[in-house]
């Protein structure tokens, strides 16, 4: 009997011990469907590191492309190659990355209807998704034109439906943080550049393309994953759009809304100026170190890793002190002012480290991304920031893409880089200083108008 009642009693505390380990688990998974209701608080910078690693293997991805170059290069070009063959093949492998990026940042608006529609956690969990699987069907492809659609379109998707939701957002999660955050976002991709690169590269000289396209797409599923399901949305997010469910047809309408206010149509046009200079110098800069200063490649490298690990640190720099600035733009223009100086300086550069100080400056420059979800959401109202970014991102996506063919274009009939940079420079300046006539007006205005107020 004694036996028997020890058995039935283990077996009971067993079953309790079985129900409490459900009840437990359960509530978590209560707990991470609950929206968050507070700001600045744990789960506010637990959005935020998701955020983090979610752009860090997305974006990030995208930006690290060029060890993929290679390999898809090496493993697409004929056994019997000519230098012109070579040159085709080049030129074939660089439109997947161009795919990707238009597929990711022109159909943006795609994205904010999407999240608007069925909630960022389902958005984060199908990019979660897709971009695995992209990778994972590249290491099967035989054909070059089979990249484009898992590589290009895949991974640009997964990009998309993650990036612009995810910037709209994460404001809301912080009030008196907000700056900070956003800066620790913007830094992601840069970050990712920095680590990703070299990762890439040791993983493809040592094992092959296949082996390295297999641990990208097992990384990014055990990251995005685990990430998209942390990522709680914020209350007054979800109950707005709860609130207002509406059709995919009224939806599309609506992006269209933040264009209508007068400053944010004004700033979206002097940041798509300044965006068309955006990669001529990332891109041009390594080919005239090449080209003109017979730099090797791995120390054309070291370049890119500087221009990295810059931009990252000043995109939280900046990021951080936009709201301690006596006008949160002039944490944009600062940094666009100073690689426009720095460009326009280009023909004193005749050596290696004149070229890395350089790149330095440029990567200071990139600064000027850490504010934009701050200053988005300054210049529209809460509900429009998803679609503000959205048209951010579509027109940024675009008028980066023209830079570096014009670029290119301009060195073919001047036969130097001289111009192209000056160009740039030019460009990036005449942005800048229309950024700052806009900071005077509307902030005087603004004062003007808070006297007429107060004065009533």
């Amino acid at each position: 009997m004694d036996a028997a009642s020890s058995l039935q009693s283990s077996a009971i505390e067993t079953s309790s011990g079985a129900k409490e380990r459900r009840s437990r688990f359960s509530f978590g998974l209560r707990l991470l469907r609950r929206p968050i209701s507070t700001v600045d608080g744990c789960w506010s910078w637990i959005a935020c590191i998701s955020a983090f690693f979610i752009t860090f293997f997305t974006v990030g991805l995208l930006e690290s492309f060029s060890v993929l170059y290679i390999g898809f290069i090496d493993k697409f070009s004929p056994e019997n190659e000519t230098n012109s063959t070579h040159a085709k093949i080049s030129g074939s492998v660089a439109w997947i990355s161009s795919t990707s990026y238009i597929v990711a940042f022109c159909l943006s608006p795609l994205a904010s209807v999407t999240a608007n529609r069925f909630g960022i956690r389902n958005v984060l969990l199908l990019s979660s998704a897709l971009i695995p699987l992209g990778l994972l069907l590249t290491s099967f492809t035989r054909q070059l034109w089979e990249v484009f659609f898992t590589y290009g379109v895949l991974c640009g998707l997964g990009t998309m439906f993650v990036f612009t939701p995810i910037l709209g957002l994460l404001p809301a999660y912080f009030q008196k943080y907000r700056s900070p955050a956003s800066g620790i976002l913007m830094s992601s991709p840069y970050v990712s550049t920095a680590t990703l690169v070299p990762l890439g590269r040791h993983l493809l000289d040592v094992y092959g393309l296949d082996v390295l396209l297999y641990v990208e797409s097992g990384m990014t599923l055990l990251v995005l994953f685990p990430m998209a399901i942390i990522f709680r949305p914020h209350l007054s997010v979800e109950t707005e759009r709860l609130d207002q469910v509406q059709s995919l047809g009224k939806l599309l309408r609506n992006i269209v809304i933040p264009l209508k206010r007068k400053r944010f149509s004004f700033w979206l046009a002097l940041i798509a100026l300044h965006y068309f200079t955006y990669y001529i110098p990332i891109i041009h800069t390594i080919r005239f170190a090449e080209d003109e200063l017979h730099v090797s490649p791995a120390r054309s490298g070291y370049l890119m890793t500087c221009y990295a690990l810059t931009a990252a640190v000043s995109n939280i720099f900046f990021g951080s002190i936009a709201d301690r600035l006596p006008a949160i733009m002039l944490s944009m223009i600062v940094p666009i002012l100073i690689g426009a100086i720095a460009t326009l300086c280009f023909p004193f550069y005749v050596e290696y480290w004149h070229v890395m100080l350089f790149m330095f400056f440029i990567g200071v420059s990139v600064g000027f991304n850490g504010p934009i979800p701050v200053v988005v959401r300054r210049l529209v109202e809460e509900n429009e920031a998803i679609d503000a970014v959205a048209i951010l991102s579509l027109i940024a996506g675009f008028m980066s893409s023209l830079g570096p063919p014009v670029a290119g274009w301009i060195y073919d009939h001047s036969g130097h880089y001289t111009s192209a940079f000056i160009m740039s420079g030019s460009v990036s300046l005449t942005a800048g200083l229309l950024l700052f006539v806009d900071v005077v007006f509307f902030e005087k205005r603004s004062r003007l108008e808070a006297s007429a107020d107060i004065a009533l």
